[in-house]
């Protein structure tokens, strides 16, 4: 076990016109609660929001031009969580002018509910200004076909199956064969 000592001393910075600088912080400005609400972030019945989905957030100013335009992907992983990423993507490019979440009374600063989604509001400089909230659906996935060819199956001479995309006819009976394989002359063509 040892013992160690450190030494602290006292420093005085100066100015290169030598005065010294405070030495007592400022007082920081609190926000103030001097946004107007447009409207809630994610109304009811939003959705249903599905991996594959895209949720995208844009805001306008008073003459209609697009200010901000954020897309989010939606995947397995932030189905629910979708709401608290997006706001803070657009609150963080945001300084002090918009804010998407609510003003906390009794902490004198906005921020975003992650307890009640429902509870959040845009909040911009005036009423002036606009924004939208909109789904984009994922495409339709493609139906797979029903005669997937499979390495374990048995397949007879005019048998049609469907690999990577694309359909083969066997040419004679055949198994474990994997239809793209066998070339020019093989089982699948």
């Amino acid at each position: 076990m040892g013992e160690g000592f450190y030494n602290c001393s006292d420093i005085t910075l100066t100015a290169s016109d030598g005065t010294n600088p405070p030495t007592d912080p400022g007082n920081p400005t609190d926000p103030a609660n001097n946004l107007t609400s447009l409207g809630y972030f994610v109304p009811q019945g939003f959705g249903p929001i599905e991996a594959g989905d895209t949720v995208r957030f844009r805001t306008f100013n008073a003459t209609g031009t697009e200010i901000v335009d954020l897309s989010l992907p939606i995947s397995a992983t932030n189905t629910s969580t979708w709401p608290a990423e997006l706001a803070d993507q657009f609150n963080s490019q945001q300084t002090g002018d918009w804010y998407v979440g609510i003003w906390h009374e009794a902490m004198s600063h906005y921020m975003f509910d992650t307890n009640n989604i429902y509870a959040n509001k845009v909040f911009a400089p005036d009423n002036t200004f606009s924004y939208a909230l909109s789904l984009i659906k994922a495409d339709t996935p493609p139906v797979d076909p029903v005669n997937l060819w499979k390495g374990d199956a048995i397949y007879n001479t005019g048998d049609v199956v469907t690999h990577n995309g694309r359909e083969w006819t066997a040419q004679w009976w055949t198994s474990g064969e994997e239809p793209g394989t066998t070339g020019d002359w093989g089982v699948w063509r």
